[in-house]
């Protein structure tokens, strides 16, 4: 009877942990500029936004993350944040005018048309 308890709560433990690892392995990780062409204060104060990103990966810090990168000009890293904010919410029309932004200012019009359905 106890072993048999013990094994069907090992088999739920497995199912559980297994289930955390695949949330875990399925969240899409930030795509950063090289560190080595970013301002080092600036990749200091955007760590803690990555590790938010990570944890929750929610639209609203995917929005933020992607606003500190486009606040230092790294428009094509803060198009593929707000890109994500879009798979997450797709009703977000601050997203959608964010990319169209970022497209706009890396000079890629056609991609921009494409995106906006014109």
């Amino acid at each position: 009877m106890i072993v048999r308890a013990i094994a069907v709560i090992l088999v739920l433990e497995l199912v559980a942990c297994g289930y955390l690892f695949v949330q875990r392995a399925a969240r899409p990780v930030p795509m950063l500029p090289e560190k080595t062409l970013m301002n080092p204060l600036f990749a200091e104060d955007i760590q803690p936004l990555v590790k938010q990103v990570a944890q929750t990966n929610n639209a609203y810090d995917w929005m933020r993350l992607g606003e500190a990168l486009l606040g230092q000009g790294y428009y094509s890293h803060a198009e593929l944040c707000f890109r994500r904010v879009l798979k997450l919410m797709p009703e977000s029309r601050l997203a959608e005018s964010r990319i169209a932004y970022c497209l706009e200012r890396t000079g890629e019009q056609n991609r921009a048309a494409k995106s906006t359905g014109n």
